[in-house]
């Protein structure tokens, strides 16, 4: 079969979906030998990222309406059985789409989207109307997809996995701060997580909290580091230091940082609205600021739950997301849910 992918998202941030689109691609290029792929870009091939030769980067411009226009010609032109929509809008195809939903949180939090909600609700529509299946990565989400439309059937549950440099780990040191890793936007609430350290600092005045963010903002307060545009090996040491990692958001579709936590060891403490169900029984749940800051307290004396490596390992797996992302390809379904 030929196979063709969105991979725009590999010429943005390392980020949430830089960090899916390229473990995916990943996943597969070791998986299947079989298949032959087209990789859609904008941007020249990261080196990180060694293909072989079923597997065509394909840079395409311009960039203005790449993906409505050029990569629907790309596929015009070049008729492929299926198409992966990693960032859930579809260009112009014949093939059998396969998208991916990456959540409901410009629904539920419409506040937060004022400039990109018509584009999202947009793009949603015509995933449902245009898909064979629509792949999520959360029961939570795969919900959400069917109350707002989407068919029961058509909707498939795939968990992300750990990424993949972070499936390697060493000896835990935990110092005395407390860290959050994710993207400078309302949705995160990190207000929240910086008013509860405010509070924890009357009990523990010699802590610090490390805020990893995708663009630097200052601090004013002496304890709060603001840190951007950090490599995954510093991240990797950062989460093995931690105290605890703190997750507050409003909404998650998964929460890659968490998942990133927990395979290096650091326990976790989250407001229930930032851990998908699939990951609760791994964190450490606050219902709101006075349980979230009482758990903080508790992780002083090492007092939080930890998890076993290897069971969070094989449950969040890529070499298992792809397996059942293959059954998709063959139309043998059935046994996902």
């Amino acid at each position: 079969m030929k196979i063709g992918i969105d991979s725009g998202a590999l010429c943005g941030p390392r980020l949430g979906n830089y960090i899916f689109t390229e473990n995916l691609l990943k996943a597969l290029i070791k998986f299947d030998k079989k298949n032959k792929y087209f990789l859609y870009s904008f941007c020249n091939k990261p080196v990180r990222l060694k293909l072989n030769k079923n597997f065509i980067y394909k840079k395409l411009l311009p960039k203005k309406g790449w993906l409505k226009f050029r990569v629907s010609l790309a596929e015009k032109i070049n008729k492929k059985d299926i198409f992966l929509a990693l960032n859930q809008a579809i260009p112009y195809t014949k093939a059998s789409i396969i998208s991916f939903s990456h959540g409901t949180s410009f629904i539920k939090y419409k506040k937060f989207y004022l400039q990109n909600y018509i584009r999202l609700k947009r793009q949603l529509d015509n995933m449902i109307n245009k898909s064979k299946f629509i792949i999520v990565s959360s029961k939570k989400v795969k919900s959400e997809l069917i109350k707002y439309g989407a068919k029961t059937h058509q909707t498939k549950i795939i968990n992300f996995g750990i990424p993949n440099d972070m499936l390697t780990t060493s000896k835990r040191s935990p110092k005395k701060y407390f860290l959050f890793v994710g993207v400078n936007q309302k949705i995160k609430n990190i207000k929240f997580i910086i008013n509860r350290f405010k509070e924890f600092l009357k009990f523990k005045k010699d802590y610090k909290l490390i805020l990893v963010l995708n663009n630097f903002i200052k601090s004013n307060n002496k304890n709060i580091k603001i840190l951007s545009n950090i490599s995954r090996q510093r991240l990797q040491k950062l989460y093995l230091s931690a105290n605890a990692y703190l997750s507050a958001s409003y909404y998650e579709s998964f929460n890659f940082p968490i998942l990133e936590a927990l395979s290096q060891k650091c326990p976790v403490i989250s407001l229930k609205s930032s851990v998908i169900p699939e990951m609760q029984k791994y964190v450490n749940i606050a219902n709101n600021s006075k349980e979230f800051l009482k758990l903080m307290q508790r992780s002083v004396n090492n007092d939080l739950k930890t998890v076993n490596i290897n069971v969070i390992k094989r449950k969040f797996s890529w070499n298992n997301y792809v397996k059942k992302l293959y059954l998709l390809f063959n139309r043998n379904d059935k046994i996902l849910k």
